[in-house]
């Protein structure tokens, strides 16, 4: 008799889990296009702007890769901070009591916080340096195979192609 309790409500417990898992993917597949067009947005301009500059300077500008990397933190911070914050409130739903709740909301923030602005600033600075090294690429590229300057410049503006997929790579893989 103990027995088939326990299987019963090991099986809830089981339904439970997958239900709680669908929500939290339903989440991240409705956030990925709006991240995927907000990273891809951002990659262009920092590839356009960084074209202009080069175009003038001949070198890349290191403030423009800053700022790259502070509007793709910005972006990853955004969202992230959405997302966690609703899963965080699913988690604080379950505890039992309304003090340990209200407890746990202020340090769950404050830890979320911290760990929002950590991570999003790490994975900023990584595709800000992905972004800068496609370009690169397509310098080099364009100077072994010979081209004039002017089409050197053109061939820096076709690593926009890249960011599209970038983009799509970052929205999947980073939320």
């Amino acid at each position: 008799y103990s027995g088939a309790i326990i299987k019963m409500k090991y099986t809830h417990t089981l339904k439970s889990r997958r239900r709680k898992a669908l929500k939290y993917d339903k989440l991240v597949q409705a956030v990925v296009p709006t991240v995927k067009r907000a990273v891809f947005s951002e990659k262009n301009r920092y590839i356009r702007a960084t074209a202009a500059d080069y175009t003038k300077s001949g070198q890349f500008s290191a403030e423009l890769l800053h700022d790259h990397a502070q509007q793709l933190k910005a972006i990853y911070s955004n969202y992230y901070g959405k997302m966690i914050k609703i899963m965080a409130g699913e988690i604080r739903a379950e505890f039992k009591s309304h003090d340990v709740r209200e407890t746990k909301k202020s340090t769950w923030d404050r830890l979320l916080n911290n760990y929002i602005n950590k991570f999003a600033a790490l994975r900023a600075i990584e595709t800000a340096t992905t972004t800068q090294q496609d370009i690169k690429n397509a310098i080099k590229r364009a100077f072994d195979s010979g081209m004039p300057e002017e089409d050197v410049i053109q061939a820096m503006l076709t690593a926009r192609g890249l960011s599209a997929y970038r983009a799509d790579t970052v929205a999947r893989t980073e939320m």
